[in-house]
């Protein structure tokens, strides 16, 4: 797709609202301001990948933090034939249509109108994605569903009345099914129409958007008569490719479907016009101005925004009423799929992930109400590996585990952290213009802590040296560092107690980290020290809990050189909101040929064991393992949604040293006073043979003394 040449001047002006530069040096000197400027999105989220059964995507979810996922429902899968015989239901023209969707309105659970066993029927099929379970998990999670539903022109031509209406009541119906178990309030109808490969037209697309926004935002409002729920409606579009390319008239490509007027303009000049022509009140076609981008940099995707809201502003200008709009981001990543497969790099290389980072810097300084990364994991069953999954996953076993985060999740993970819930955009004094940093600042009123989200996408070390003055923090408030880098993933690289204003961060070249700080000092410091731990093997009847270490590594054809380690603390009795912060802090070494190698960490809810007899078996989170280990789906870690959650990663190298994790989130959730960690080397891709050359992981235990573990709180 051809490009409009960018001018300069807007490039350098958004450079300069977004770099904070110091000198030629590598020491950056940045001044935060207290300053709202606007808000970060209300949702950051991605789109889903597979969702299966008992499998371990939803601690995958839970992990990164996100409030939002675009689940793609093929309209085809749950309704495959027509709910109710015969076609049209007996709507022949507009007035039997508009009687017919008043009677259907009045009594919508009515089988005469819609047959919902069998659209129930559609949800609760096991493909990749199992919809029911996808849909009803994370809603309760607290991530809102974004529902991609396209019902194709090819099989669905609209041709008469009775096509308008059976197009109208698929979408009622989902929306009503969706609206009424789940919650859903989101809703879109067709991705990338505009796409050269798509063959519809302009008028059949309007056409059917009209007719599905209408019957979305009836069904939701029916929910609310009906079931008491309080949503509010939001139907996304048009969900082009191309970012601003796509806005306006394409005369430089072999498409002539949009010589006359973009997709973007179609739509935004018809905002209020429904599928009869008329202009009724209240009528909003879209509530949030939706599109795709990929291939580009933290400068091309901010300014592309920046110049979508403007002219969709201009167009809006035109229309004889005010209107409110959104503006999102349905896809979005470094590289498209079909890039990636012509490269050697991945998620997992510095530069990709850093320039991310850099993505959503741009992104986030132009003030967008939704994101959607592309994408959680890789699609199940695909010839091609999707090389813009965030995540590894088992791809021919199901149910599709996944296996592991790329540095890339974990670099989303920390702008979700800092950037999810329509939170307080501070404004960002600018310094001189240099290359390749991106910083930008957040403040949660309700936790009443700061956020500096900083991605070095330059090959150059920085020193970030941030004065904190206008953010009138306590003295004794707690600062924590979280990075991600060649060696370091979402771990906490450090933590200071404010006792001036400027504090200095290293920051490795082509890496994002993250700082935060809560305005008020802890009430209270605490450094509790583990009260067990062990290491266990596979096939051995007890583990080792006295030694100096815990041992963790795996082997893929030895079971016993495999090895995990557990590890318990004893906690104050405290409430949950009282925790401000909670770190788990080891001290470790890697063992082996590579510079550095990374464990997973779980929460566990089972605290009932001692030292003296644990065992890989009787642990209840370890199931057997004597065979050859090659594949994700030859993972043992289980009790995935009842006993066991993923909480993050730690990285050690041989040099050694002191790692630390945020592990705030689980110890909230313990209602008791003891809280259990697993460690575990897992298979992250189908394929690697991990830690085979004898390398492993060793953490001192609480029998090294001060170098042990620790759980770090600071209490409210």
């Amino acid at each position: 797709m051809p490009t409009r040449p960018r001018s300069p001047l807007r490039a350098i002006n958004f450079l300069v609202a977004l770099i904070l530069c110091g000198s030629s040096a590598n020491a950056q000197h940045i001044h935060v301001s207290s300053k709202v400027v606007g808000k970060t999105p209300r949702i950051v989220g991605l789109n889903c990948g597979n969702y299966q059964p008992d499998s371990n995507t939803a601690t995958w979810w839970k992990w990164l933090g996100v409030n939002g996922v675009r689940i793609f429902t093929s309209a085809d899968r749950v309704e495959p034939k027509d709910d109710i015989a015969p076609h049209g239901d007996g709507v022949s023209d507009p007035d039997s249509f508009v009687a017919r969707r008043k009677a259907l309105r009045a009594d919508p659970e009515n089988p005469e109108f819609i047959n919902f066993d069998a659209f129930e029927n559609g949800y609760k099929k096991s493909g990749t994605i199992n919809y029911a379970l996808a849909y009803g998990e994370l809603s309760a999670m607290g991530i809102e569903p974004l529902a991609m539903s396209a019902r194709s022109n090819e099989r669905h031509p609209i041709n008469d009345w009775a096509d308008r209406w059976e197009h109208w009541q698929h979408y009622y119906a989902q929306a009503y099914y969706l609206g009424k178990n789940y919650g859903v309030s989101r809703y879109s109808m067709y991705n990338e129409p505009d796409h050269k490969d798509k063959n519809i037209t302009q008028a059949d697309y309007l056409l059917r958007l009209q007719l599905a926004s209408d019957a979305i935002q009836s069904a939701i409002q029916d929910v609310n008569r009906d079931s008491k729920r309080k949503l509010k409606c939001q139907i996304i579009g048009p969900i082009t490719a191309g970012s601003d390319n796509d806005y306006g008239p394409r005369l430089k490509n072999s498409d002539t479907r949009d010589d006359r007027i973009g997709w973007g303009q179609l739509v935004i000049r018809n905002l209020h016009t429904d599928f009869l022509g008329r202009q009724p009140r209240g009528f909003q076609l879209i509530h949030t101005y939706a599109y795709q981008q990929y291939n580009g940099d933290a400068v091309e995707f901010g300014t592309d925004l920046a110049n979508i809201k403007r002219l969709v502003a201009a167009d809006l200008s035109q229309l004889r009423r005010r209107s409110q709009i959104d503006f999102g981001l349905t896809e979005f990543n470094v590289h498209s799929n079909g890039e990636f497969e012509k490269r050697s790099d991945n998620l997992d290389t510095p530069s990709r992930y850093a320039g991310l980072g850099g993505i959503l810097a741009g992104l986030a300084s132009q003030q967008p109400q939704e994101l959607y990364l592309f994408k959680f994991s890789s699609n199940a069953n695909d010839k091609f590996l999707q090389k813009n999954a965030i995540l590894h996953n088992s791809r021919f076993d199901a149910p599709y585990n996944i296996g592991g985060a790329t540095r890339a999740a974990g670099v989303f993970k920390l702008f979700a952290k800092a950037f999810t819930g329509s939170l307080d955009l501070h404004a960002i004094p600018s310094y001189k213009q240099g290359d390749g940093l991106y910083v930008i600042t957040t403040y949660d009123r309700k936790s009443r802590r700061c956020y500096l989200f900083s991605a070095n996408v330059s090959g150059k070390d920085r020193e970030l040296n941030v004065d904190l003055s206008a953010w009138g923090i306590q003295n004794g408030a707690m600062i924590q560092v979280e990075e991600v880098s060649q060696g370091h993933l979402v771990e906490v690289t450090q933590r200071i107690a404010e006792t001036g204003t400027v504090v200095r961060i290293p920051q490795p070249a082509e890496s994002a980290v993250l700082l935060s700080v809560s305005r008020v000092a802890p009430k209270q410091k605490l450094a509790i020290a583990a009260s067990a731990d062990a290491s266990v093997t596979a096939g051995s009847k007890a583990g080792d809990g006295s030694g100096e270490f815990l041992t963790v590594k795996n082997s893929a054809r030895k079971a016993d050189n495999r090895s995990a380690a557990f590890i318990k603390f004893q906690t104050p009795k405290v409430k949950a909101k009282s925790i401000d912060r909670a770190v788990l802090q080891l001290h470790g070494v890697q063992r082996g040929r590579d510079e550095f190698a990374t464990a997973h960490v779980y929460g566990l809810s089972n605290d009932n064991w001692k030292e003296s007899d644990i065992s890989w078996a009787g642990s209840g989170n370890l199931s057997e393992s004597s065979g050859e280990i090659k594949k994700i789906s030859d993972n043992f870690v289980s009790g995935f949604n009842e006993s066991a959650e993923f909480v993050g990663h730690l990285t050690v190298n041989k040099k050694g040293g002191t790692v630390g994790l945020d592990v705030t989130d689980f110890l909230r959730q313990q209602e008791d006073q003891q809280v259990t960690f697993l460690i575990v080397r897992e298979v992250r891709i189908d394929g690697e043979r991990i830690d085979d050359s004898g390398s492993h992981l060793r953490f001192a235990s609480k029998e090294s003394g001060e170098l042990g573990p620790k759980l770090l709180l600071d209490l409210r």
